[in-house]
């Protein structure tokens, strides 16, 4: 920070900075938006965590490595301000609290992706920039699942390794508790079984398999999680160095993390950004300019129909088999329709029986109604049904008079 000024004043200053490249017209509500996140933020004594993020993804852009953050972050103006996310939450009705509220009982995640294949460099970086003793990977945990268990557990016993390890290519459950039960549907493995009823070695085996379920086998890294603190991290938590000696890893996976009020970074690769990158160069080679991605017009009618005949191999979000068959159903025609497609097939509307109302009612087979007349301006766009966290908090603050820090403990306890 330049001498004299504070997180939260470096904070406010670069944000306000960005009004004119993302809003040129300004305006009231823009102002209060801006001012309401930043008190948050200074509330919550995050200021240093939104400049490290925006530093990062600064770094990457400078260094020609595409970058783009995702998620509940893409609720803050702030973090669109900052360059951190692209997507307009005004435009989009998004709310901050989503993201981040004082009731919220720990630090919120930032998810960035980053072309896959120069991640390791941006984590580079970052090492070098802070230096060891300041950042560390996050670890994660192996536990052990029926294989596994049945391989360590029968090495341990000194059990014929062959007879172990067909067993355990046999096994379909994945479950180390149920390995006894899954087994015993094979005749010959049954009668092994039979035979070593009581304090046999198999009926040991069987029984230590159950008994270290859900234990850890081993530390892994996490895909991304990284750690940046002020303090050296290893006077705050366990550190060892990774295999090849390059890199600090936190002996805490992520839910420590969380206990421990370390703010963690998720650091992500992500294909379909190398191959716009690389679509972007050729572009650029061919036509001897660059498109800027974030001009370029949303009403492309070409784009459209592609989607809408689900054309859509290698395209981040709408690839999968389920978004291809519900896309020519649906034909979305506008960024607020792609938005409702991608959403519909996720577990909460699926489970939530709103999938097929939303469907029905886009092809004009249902007629569009509410619970609730109260429910119309904020179920508008989703002809009716139920399909975003924000509406849920929405509809607890507009009809249930929650406060939009409650609304988020609400949503939570839904989910």
């Amino acid at each position: 920070l330049p001498a004299g000024v504070s997180a939260d004043q470096e904070l406010a200053r670069q944000v306000w900075a960005g009004v004119p490249g993302r809003y040129p017209e300004g305006g009231d509500e823009l102002s209060r938006r801006i001012a309401s996140e930043l008190a948050a933020i200074e509330r919550t004594g995050l200021a240093e965590f939104f400049l490290l993020c925006a530093e990062i993804v600064r770094g990457a852009h400078r260094n020609g490595i595409a970058a783009q953050g995702r998620g509940s972050a893409g609720d803050s103006v702030i973090a669109y301000l900052l360059g951190i996310t692209r997507v307009d939450p005004i435009r989009h009705n998004l709310i901050f609290e989503r993201f981040l509220n004082e009731g919220r009982e720990s630090y919120p995640d930032v998810d960035v992706d980053f072309a896959s294949d120069r991640r390791d460099e941006v984590i580079d970086a970052v090492l070098n920039r802070f230096g060891p003793r300041h950042v560390a990977m996050v670890c994660t945990f192996i536990t052990y699942r029926a294989r596994s268990a049945a391989r360590d557990v029968g090495l341990a016993l000194g059990l014929p390794q062959e007879l172990v390890d067909e067993a355990a290519r046999r096994l379909e459950t994945g479950d180390p508790a149920q390995i006894g039960l899954d087994l015993a549907a094979d005749a010959r493995w049954g009668r092994l079984l039979a035979a070593g009823s009581g304090e046999g070695a198999w009926s040991r085996w069987l029984r230590l398999c159950a008994e270290i379920d859900g234990l850890p086998r081993h530390r892994s890294l996490h895909p991304g999680g990284v750690v940046a603190t002020a303090e050296p991290l290893d006077e705050l938590a366990p550190v060892e160095r990774s295999s090849d000696g390059q890199r600090a890893v936190l002996q805490f996976d992520k839910h420590d993390i969380e206990a421990l009020k370390l703010v963690k970074l998720d650091l992500l690769g992500l294909g379909i950004l190398t191959a716009i990158t690389d679509a972007l160069d050729l572009i650029e080679r061919d036509l001897g300019a660059r498109p800027n991605l974030d001009t370029l017009p949303e009403e492309t009618p070409e784009v459209w129909r592609a989607i809408g005949a689900a054309d859509t191999i290698g395209v981040f979000q709408i690839e999968s088999r389920a978004q291809q068959q519900s896309l020519p159903r649906t034909k979305p025609v506008k960024m607020d329709d792609l938005v409702a497609q991608v959403a519909i097939i996720r577990p909460g509307p699926i489970q939530g029986n709103a999938v097929h109302p939303y469907l029905r009612r886009r092809a004009g087979l249902e007629a569009v109604t509410y619970p609730h007349q109260s429910l119309a301006p904020i179920l508008d766009e989703t002809l009716g049904v139920i399909l975003y966290q924000e509406q849920v908090m929405r509809i607890a603050i507009e009809v249930a008079g929650f406060t939009p820090g409650a609304s988020d403990v609400f949503r939570r306890a839904m989910g």
